[in-house]
């Protein structure tokens, strides 16, 4: 009903803006008050426009900032679907490397105690000291074989831990992007 009403005032107004458009063509004179009506419709007619072409630039604009941020939630959806994966084969790498390791240190755990034992035999009647000084250099190369796999579990928890400061860091951006 509103929207009828201001139609209907709008068409008036548009209508006496014609009349004296036509009073004037045809000569007659202007009043002040006519002169002051017709530019006030000029400048609302203007403001209209441009009214119109801002609402149409801010629709075009509002049309690309939706595509350019559903092609960032796809690049995003991507690559968070690749950090998955890689984080999947990370962990698969980890496991192989830890079966290997855990298979290496038996094995030389096995031959460590195979040869131990039989230089233990050998060596027993006349070669104590000797066998004190195998024995520590034994201690000191599973010292060496422990260092260097708490040196490999350290970085490999400092991969992770940065693998999911990284992961918080992209999940932060999307929750700050969907807010």
């Amino acid at each position: 009903m509103a929207d009828v009403f201001i139609q209907t005032i709008g068409d008036i107004v548009t209508a006496y803006a014609k009349s004296l458009v036509e009073k004037s063509k045809q000569g007659k004179k202007l009043s002040e008050q006519d002169y002051l009506f017709l530019m006030i419709y000029l400048n609302r007619k203007r403001i209209d426009d441009l009214r119109s072409d801002m609402n149409k630039k801010l629709d075009e604009l509002n049309e690309n900032l939706d595509k350019r941020f559903s092609d960032l939630k796809g690049y995003v959806d991507k690559r968070f679907d690749d950090v998955q994966a890689n984080i999947r084969s990370v962990r698969e790498e980890v496991k192989g490397l830890r079966e290997y390791t855990e298979k290496k240190f038996e094995e030389a755990r096995g031959y460590t105690d195979k040869r131990f034992d039989e230089l233990k035999a050998d060596l027993n009647a006349n070669m104590q000291s000797q066998f004190t000084n195998f024995r520590e250099y034994v201690d000191k190369q599973f010292e060496g074989v422990d260092k260097r796999f708490n040196d490999l579990r350290s970085d490999m928890n400092s991969r992770f831990n940065d693998l999911k400061n990284d992961l918080n860091l992209i999940i932060k951006l999307l929750m700050e992007k969907s807010s």
